[in-house]
């Protein structure tokens, strides 16, 4: 069958339940491999939908993945806002995130260490397609935001040694520390370490005070 004539099926299942399953299959693969190694083939067959069901929704590789990127930041969005809301203690708040980031390691009841897919394929020097750097960069900036309002409201509280003349660049200190802290747990996949390393990082980065450091 040539390319033409297999782009012109049309996948049984509801087109809904059809892009949501390419969307999760990108994102698993992704997560798993890499972006430059994990092809629309490879996709269409995990997601179990022909290639004329992908170019339905996407037109390439790339459009499936800025999806994946805009999908992930609006989910982040949603969930770091009752993570950090009010209701919550700061101290609180910074439980509720490291949780968040560790339970984020634990795909389909996996506890392989795996990183973030978003951010590895952005920085992969292979990667030449810009609007996924862009798109890499934005969820970046996005994270500082989130750890910055975090890093605030435990300044607010009291709860640091020290008052803080940039939260802003505390909060950029531990986005890249947790990035950081994945690609070193992917390499060595011990889930127990990390979560040793991701507190006591978190609690040296912010400067908490001893009488709120919690093992």
């Amino acid at each position: 069958m040539d390319v033409v004539a297999e782009h012109k099926q049309i996948d049984t299942r509801h087109p809904t339940d059809t892009r949501r399953k390419l969307l999760d299959t990108a994102r698993d693969l992704i997560w798993r491999n890499t972006y430059d190694t994990v092809g629309i083939a490879d996709i269409c067959k995990h997601a179990g939908v022909t290639k004329g069901a992908f170019y339905h929704h996407f037109t390439s590789k790339a459009d499936l993945f800025l999806t994946v990127c805009s999908t992930q930041a609006e989910e982040m969005d949603i969930r770091m806002d009752e993570l950090l809301s009010s209701r919550y203690s700061p101290l609180e708040q910074l439980e509720n995130i490291m949780r968040y980031l560790l339970d984020k390691q634990h795909c389909n009841g996996n506890e392989e260490i795996r990183g973030c897919p978003l951010f590895t394929a952005g920085s992969q020097g292979c990667c030449e397609d810009s609007g996924i750097r862009q798109a890499a960069r934005d969820m970046s900036c996005q994270s500082v935001g989130h750890y910055t309002r975090l890093v605030r409201n435990l300044s607010d509280g009291g709860y640091l040694e020290h008052e803080l003349k940039d939260p802003e660049q505390t909060g950029r200190l531990l986005h890249q520390f947790i990035e950081g802290l994945w690609l070193h747990g992917r390499m060595h996949q011990n889930l127990a370490q990390l979560r040793i390393d991701l507190r006591e990082g978190l609690f040296r980065i912010l400067d908490i005070r001893q009488e709120h450091r919690r093992s």
